[in-house]
């Protein structure tokens, strides 16, 4: 996504920090796929980093922005109106990194779940395993709702979980919005 004419990579902050929000990984690699050529590794400017623990969210930069050149920006769903709850939505990931990005697809179960979390969260029916944590949940238009932060399963067993929840739009919105206004480095 970008956040003020700046491309940024929305994830997880559980992919980004360790046993609390203060300890944060000492380095972070993701997989990229560009339009264009094969998967690319980068590696995360995590001195510039942005985690929003409590609700899930992580916004980091690359150390080489060059590499976001030729990755599609996904825009967040507009802050206006709702997705309808079983409506379809699908999630673009990489599960352990074992393929070149997995499209699946399933339908949004919940847009306001708090049971449980300090935050609101989207919850859908979408099938995930282990590794897709950070995945983009999209809208049937392509417009990210959210980003998948856990489901029902065993992350050990990487069982194959069909209920999961992530922070919503809403919240990945008002993160991006605090990073601009911001404009540091944060963990809180």
């Amino acid at each position: 996504t970008e956040v003020g004419g700046e491309r940024v990579i929305c994830t997880c902050a559980h992919n980004i920090v360790n046993a609390s929000r203060d300890d944060r990984a000492s380095r972070v690699i993701l997989a990229l796929h560009p339009t264009t050529g094969g998967g690319v590794q980068a590696e995360c400017d995590l001195s510039r980093t942005f985690v929003a623990a409590a609700a899930d969210v992580a916004l980091v930069r690359l150390q080489d922005t060059r590499l976001l050149q030729n990755v599609d920006v996904l825009s967040i769903w507009p802050s206006s109106s709702s997705p309808a709850v079983g409506a379809r939505c699908f999630m673009l990931g990489n599960p352990l990194d074992l393929d070149t990005g997995s499209l699946c697809d399933g339908v949004i179960r919940d847009i306001n779940f708090a049971a449980g979390n300090l935050v609101e969260s989207i919850a859908t029916s979408i099938p995930a395993l282990a590794g897709n944590s950070g995945s983009c949940i999209m809208a049937g238009s392509g417009e990210v709702i959210g980003i998948l932060s856990y489901g029902l399963g065993s992350s050990a067993g990487n069982t194959l979980a069909c209920v999961n929840w992530g922070a919503s739009w809403r919240v990945i919105r008002a993160v991006m919005e605090y990073m601009q206004r911001a404009s540091q480095h944060f963990i809180g």
